[in-house]
């Protein structure tokens, strides 16, 4: 990889569809659980689940407890109302 020339820069953007948050919300209603799970990073996860309201509530998400507050685990465990996990601690 030597000689190389950086030719251009390309940003991608798929939002979700407009309706999604609304079928989000009528799936809470009939006493569904909603659980997503994507390819995405986790941090990308969070901001897309936030947008179309399977988290609700971005400020008692568990890791950004633990991460951004120095919250204790436990603590955060039973305070959080969400969590965005990675795929590899799944296994």
């Amino acid at each position: 990889m030597h000689k190389l020339c950086l030719v251009g820069l390309i940003s991608l953007n798929d939002p979700p569809r407009a309706t999604t948050a609304f079928a989000v919300d009528k799936c809470r209603t009939a006493g569904i659980k909603v659980i997503m799970v994507t390819g995405d990073q986790p941090a990308t996860a969070g901001a897309i689940a936030a947008k179309v309201n399977i988290i609700t509530k971005p400020e008692l998400e568990y890791n950004y407890l633990i991460n951004d507050l120095k919250m204790d685990p436990r603590e955060a465990w039973i305070k959080s109302q969400s969590i965005v996990i990675h795929g590899d601690l799944l296994a």
